[in-house]
């Protein structure tokens, strides 16, 4: 997996277009690859951006979950659990499990080790 070069290029497309909507896309992307470098700070620090900007994005909330649980951030890991079930109720691993951006090495481990249902 090319994380490091995929945050290159959010670089690039960030400085080309700042204002653009799919920024929260973007930068979902770098949360997704700093979790596959290990640089679990950095996810968290991602999602939470992403959490606050104009067009939020679900999957957000599953990667700081897996970070935070990779942390050993207990309140955080409680916390972002709570969030994540109220947007989206039905969570499973097996929803979760077939999308291939949440392939990363470590993350459906850490899901696992959460609790969140199968």
């Amino acid at each position: 997996q090319r994380f490091e070069e995929a945050l290159k290029y959010m670089d690039i497309a960030d400085r080309l277009n700042p204002t653009d909507p799919r920024l929260s896309g973007r930068q979902t992307i770098r949360a997704a690859s700093h979790f596959g470098l290990g640089q679990y700070e950095d996810c968290v620090s991602w999602t939470r951006k992403v959490q606050h900007s104009q067009y939020p994005r679900i999957w957000v909330h599953v990667l700081q979950l897996a970070a935070l649980q990779k942390l050993g951030d207990g309140p955080g890991v409680i916390s972002t659990k709570r969030a994540l079930l109220q947007q989206w109720p039905d969570v499973s691993m097996s929803r979760i499990r077939p999308n291939k951006t949440y392939q990363i090495s470590g993350l459906l481990e850490a899901l696992q080790q959460v609790g969140l249902p199968d």
